[in-house]
């Protein structure tokens, strides 16, 4: 199964960081450590951004772990609200940038967060009607799209937040 997953990410998004958070998965199955972890090359240049993704592969982990313990539906389920009440917290903020920024792939990446909120949405309807068999899926199907948002679409948008950020340079006047 990892094997089968890392070739899938492989082929969806080439990045190393990826590769090396997916193929982890065994080892930190084994040892119960975090399962994703931040690298410098998921920083998309705004530090407010970056907290947030940190924020949410904790979240994720702690899915992971509440998932692997077998605990019962209502702790996966107050996870699972703490996660996406954050998504939905973050995925404002982060049109609010791009929105200021007058990236030009706003509404496509504004797509990309409604679509994910659909999935979870249908992903819980599945849990509430067959409980611990979709567990895995779950947490696989968030872990596998967190990583590939962040190290794809989210890259698409820094070098747009990152000139915005920057301040303009002030034309010297003549004394």
């Amino acid at each position: 199964m990892v094997r089968y997953r890392i070739l899938w990410c492989m082929k969806m998004l080439p990045s190393a960081a990826l590769i090396k958070a997916v193929s982890g998965r065994a080892d930190a199955e084994r040892t119960g450590m975090a399962l994703l972890e931040w690298n410098d090359k998921m920083s998309v240049g705004v530090p407010a951004l970056d907290e947030d993704h940190k924020k949410l592969l904790a979240l994720v982990n702690e899915l992971h772990s509440v998932v692997r313990k077998q605990s019962p539906p209502d702790a996966i389920e107050r996870v699972m609200r703490d996660l996406v009440s954050y998504a939905d917290y973050h995925f404002e903020a982060e049109e609010r940038l791009m929105r200021l920024a007058r990236y030009p792939d706003l509404e496509a990446h504004q797509r990309s967060h409604e679509e994910l909120g659909k999935q979870v949405e249908a992903m819980g309807q599945r849990f509430l009607r067959e409980g611990p068999a979709v567990r895995i899926k779950m947490f696989d199907f968030l872990s596998d799209w967190l990583m590939r948002h962040i190290l794809g679409e989210d890259m698409k948008y820094k070098d747009a937040l990152a000139a915005r950020a920057r301040p303009k340079a002030v034309p010297e006047t003549e004394a």
